[in-house]
């Protein structure tokens, strides 16, 4: 309507202007927006419903990016964002492929269940199995008001009427034996039917529904390839041994190469290459990608039906009452696939949609054909006042043309084939006797050959022609093309030609200016590309869109450059990451700089930790803009936590009263920080050939099992207190995978009632022998540990190997004193002193060789974080400073071990020298003040008179430091 008052109005106001004739045509236009306004679609302006207020919380089970996912959330946007009233919509994603883990989605329902529970949002909508299936398992935790509408469901929850309360939906019924029937129709000399699946929860569901019906296809009984357990190479060379006149069927899932993430147009393209014949489908995704086609569920219209039962659950507050949907698949092939492989279309059904089908001429011409109808008659109705006006302005436009060519700053002219002027005109720097040529060769400063050959050129061609030549020391350019022969009743060229010469030399200027500029953009992104970091460049107008990122960004979201720029954080990132990325764009551009430690998801689905610097500036033209610069800290963190765990794990095993104790200790602090399921110990009696545990701790949720096993009877194959004797370590990636005889058949009970997926053991070892094992299990879902971290599992066995070495000494000292007896105290004393020292060497070795690591890790951690060239003078500085703190400590503790040594081989030797002890003292003193000031302590020496004494002057100062450090460190102001 409001586009029908604007027409109406501008012609209004042109109606003084218009004689009888224009008059009709007025009339024309009218009738003919009116019939625009009677054909626009019933209730298209009518108002919306009043859902302004109303917030909805959408939560899809794929990624964004997913093409089902993509297209379904599109319509029901389109058909519910209806402005002005249009309802609020908050989208994330569960990315249910790459993150298939029940924890993982378990932890993200939690975040949204707090979310739901606030009170904040009127609905709830789901997309496709995985999270409807979570959420029905949850749907005790919602709030009770809260209706939900879900879209795309296979799953079988009995009838719609046995739905939970306040529950409505779209459900998508698939037909592949449809999908096999329409193939049989199409290669009626088929002899084999092969459906390929995967180890995706929903593949299998479709392999298993589709083998429960039993299905015979002219006489064919379908047979199913499940490639969970296959290679890619081994599922190609198993197609290649196919039948030429097998048809291939897909499941509607990715996948399809083992239990990797893969897409199913990047599996298409592999497939082509071994299968020559197309193959069928149950999805949209591969339509384009090779496949033929099939009965497949469309997102658009399973968005439109879900769009419906929105708003219709928005009206009423509520789903119960509202019948759910049951949208049935499709026929839709790809034409071109059709035909380039010699079937006919005609044995599709009828109601198949084609894709790629050539267009008709109406397709192709409707709107030239509508508007050619309309020019048809407006022209009728301008043709008489056009006439009239044409014969009144067309002396007058004459003169104007002449005018304006005499005036152009060029020379313009006509030439017949024998080279007669038919007309010229000339720039006001040109003579009289340019213009009173009567042929092309009295032109004054032409180069004639070259460019009589050129209209030569153009009259046997018709091809236009552009050339430069010189008149005088003017360089000039020609353009020279054929025109119709009625203008001047013969055949004849037109020429232009005008003085390049400062064009000339300011396009050389451009091009050189260009290729300086070139040369130092393209070394600009060599140099931020080789940087070690992320950089990137936003625009805060243009909803934060990356306008520039380098390799290192790139690579971490899996995208090339092009990709990347015009993209937000919300199509790069995860949903959660995206409101703390976008929470610190603002206040940075409100603030000024600011620096951040976060997290984020690369394209692979790993979290890494980062600190970034962001802070705005001024481009060159005049624009704020957004700078950043991400490092990434996972490794770094890493050491440290690493750090923490073998720091406290030593402490625990020196501090604990029981050996048990302290394992158990230890097997919670490794299992909490690898995010495992269980950790245990387990110790061999190779002569009995049982196993007995000796501590176990398990994640939240789970359950004890293995704590209960007490010479339990291991089978003698495999011998896993044989293998540890040859190997420091036996690693089970996947028992799915694994055979019985490699953890024995004995063990399955356990393994099965554990759900156990991968498993990581070392060998402890005692007096040279096996003596157990250390194991970490993973459950529900298949974890691999890298190499730095099966390297801290090899130091915390050492540990424990240690722990259990002193604990054989001492329980062995105990067993030697109380066979030669403990009557009298000084017994008792020797009893006492050798367990303190033994206690003490261990702790002494134990944490020496725990401490040497440290300063050394820290050395090597600082050094290369040095190798940054963008540090700040003043954190440099710190860096160099640890460094040398670092150094100096390691010095130290190696320096205190040779003194052991010494001391244990009895070659410790003194070498005094007169020295004054008040010297000494001080300078001792001086070293420790500044970290007492810090810790809010007070040093004060107090000496009197001593006269030169004979000391040894490092061993004085080595008890000083030791006295004086082991006083500021552990005494509390």
């Amino acid at each position: 309507m409001r586009q029908f008052l604007i027409s109406r109005g501008v012609v209004r106001s042109g109606v003084a202007n218009f004689k009888p004739c224009g008059l009709a045509l007025v009339c024309v236009l009218l009738l003919f927006h009116a019939f625009l306004a009677a054909a626009e679609p019933a209730g298209a302006h009518a108002d919306a419903s009043h859902n302004s207020d109303k917030r909805i919380l959408l939560l899809s089970s794929y990624h964004l990016t997913h093409s089902w996912t993509a297209g379904l959330i599109e319509t029901i946007m389109s058909d519910t964002q209806q402005p002005p009233n249009a309802p609020q919509f908050d989208i994330d994603d569960y990315d249910a492929m790459r993150n298939p883990s029940s924890a993982v989605m378990e932890q993200l329902w939690s975040e949204h269940l707090i979310m739901l529970k606030s009170g904040q949002y009127d609905l709830l909508v789901l997309l496709d199995d995985p999270v409807i299936e979570l959420v029905l398992r949850h749907r005790d935790e919602l709030p009770p008001n809260l209706p939900v509408v879900f879209a795309g469901l296979e799953s079988n929850l009995g009838t719609p009427r046995t739905l939970p309360p306040n529950f409505t939906g779209v459900f998508r019924a698939d037909r592949p034996e449809d999908t096999l029937r329409t193939a049989a129709a199409l290669y009626p000399n088929t002899k084999k039917i092969l459906v390929i699946s995967d180890a995706s929860q929903p593949s299998l569901k479709f392999e298993s529904q589709l083998k429960a019906q039993n299905l015979s296809i002219n006489g064919i009984t379908p047979e199913y390839l499940n490639t969970a357990e296959l290679s890619q190479d081994e599922i190609f060379r198993r197609l290649s041994a196919m039948p030429p006149d097998t048809i291939l069927m897909l499941s509607p899932w990715r996948g399809l190469y083992g239990n990797g993430y893969r897409t199913m147009a990047a599996f298409a393209a592999d497939l082509r290459t071994s299968w020559k014949r197309p193959f069928f489908v149950n999805g949209t995704a591969l339509l384009e990608h090779g496949a033929l086609g099939g009965y497949v569920c469309n997102p658009v219209m399973t968005g439109h039906a879900a769009a419906k039962l929105i708003s219709a659950v928005l009206k009423t507050g509520s789903a119960n009452g509202i019948m759910p949907v049951r949208i049935c698949a499709i026929p839709e092939f790809d034409y071109k696939e059709l035909t380039d492989n010699g079937l006919d279309p005609r044995q599709l059904p009828h109601d198949a949609i084609l894709r790629n089908r050539p267009p008709t001429i109406w397709d192709r011409h409707r709107t030239a054909i509508i508007a050619g109808g309309v020019g048809v008659l407006l022209a009728g109705c301008c043709a008489i006042g056009l006439l009239g006006g044409f014969l009144l302005i067309s002396k007058r436009n004459a003169k104007r043309v002449k005018d304006f060519y005499f005036s152009l700053p060029a020379r313009v002219g006509a030439i017949a084939k024998d080279e007669r002027l038919l007309y010229i005109s000339a720039d006001s720097s040109d003579d009289n006797m340019v213009k009173q040529a009567k042929r092309l060769k009295e032109i004054p400063g032409i180069d004639y050959e070259k460019v009589s050959a050129a209209v030569k050129r153009v009259f046997a061609t018709g091809q236009r022609q552009t050339l430069d030549y010189f008149s005088g020391s003017t360089r000039r350019s020609i353009s020279i093309a054929r025109l119709p022969s009625k203008i001047f009743g013969e055949d004849a060229v037109v020429w232009l030609s005008h003085d390049n010469s400062e064009l000339r030399e300011a396009r050389k200027q451009a091009e050189e200016s260009s290729s300086r500029l070139r040369e130092q953009l393209e070394l600009w992104n060599m140099v931020i590309d080789a940087l070690p970091i992320m950089i990137f460049i936003k625009r805060p107008t243009d909803d934060f869109r990356y306008t520039l990122t380098n390799r290192f960004f790139n690579d971490f979201v899996g995208r090339s450059a092009a990709e990347v720029v015009g993209k937000n954080d919300a199509e790069l990132f995860q949903h959660r990451e995206t409101v703390v990325f976008r929470a610190m764009d603002i206040t940075v551009m409100e603030n000024g700089q600011r620096e951040n430690e976060e997290s984020a998801t690369d394209w692979a689905g790993k979290l890494h930790s980062l600190r970034t610097t962001k802070m705005p500036f001024v481009s060159a033209g005049g624009e704020r803009l957004l700078l950043g610069m991400t490092v990434d800290i996972s490794e770094l963190n890493r050491r440290i936590n690493e750090h923490k765990l073998t720091t406290f794990c030593l402490k625990t095993l020196l501090q604990e009263k029981t050996l048990s104790a302290g394992l158990f200790e230890v097997s919670r602090a490794v299992c909490n920080h690898f995010s495992a399921s269980r950790s245990f110990i387990m110790q061999f009696d190779t002569n009995k050939k049982t196993i007995t545990n000796c501590g176990e701790y398990v994640a939240d949720g789970k359950k004890a099992i293995f704590s209960a096993v007490s010479n339990h009877r291991f089978s003698a194959r495999p011998d896993w207190a044989e293998r540890l004797r040859t190997n420091p370590s036996i690693t089970i990636r996947d028992f799915s995978k694994s055979k019985h005889e490699e953890f024995g058949i004995s063990w399955m009970p356990l393994i099965e009632q554990a759900h156990l997926r991968s498993m990581y053991v070392n060998r402890l070892m005692l007096k040279g022998r096996v003596w157990g094992y250390a194991a970490l299990t993973f459950e529900d879902d298949v974890r691999e540990l890298d190499d730095g971290e099966l390297a801290l599992l090899d130091d915390l066995a050492n540990f424990i190997n240690m722990m259990l070495e002193r604990d054989r000494v001492q329980r062995e000292l105990i067993a030697l004193l109380e066979q030669a007896g403990r009557d009298n105290e000084e017994k008792s004393r020797l009893l006492v002193q050798a367990q303190a020292a033994d206690k003490a060497k261990s702790f002494f070795i134990a944490s020496v060789s725990h401490e040497i690591r440290t300063p050394l890790n820290a050395v090597i951690g600082f050094a290369d974080l040095l190798r940054d060239e963008l540090l700040p003078p003043d954190t440099r500085r710190e860096y160099l400073e640890s460094i040398s703190y670092s150094g100096n400590a390691l010095l130290q503790l190696i320096n205190d071990v040779l003194d052991l040594s010494k001391l244990e081989a009895d070659h410790m030797e003194l070498t005094p020298e007169p020295m004054r002890f008040a010297d000494t003292a001080e300078d001792t003193m001086r070293v420790f003040t500044p970290k007492a000031a810090k810790l809010g302590l007070k040093l004060e020496l107090e000496i009197g008179e001593m006269p030169e004494l004979l000391l040894d002057k490092s061993r004085i100062r080595q008890i000083l430091f030791n006295l004086i450090g082991n006083a500021v460190k552990f005494l509390n102001p």
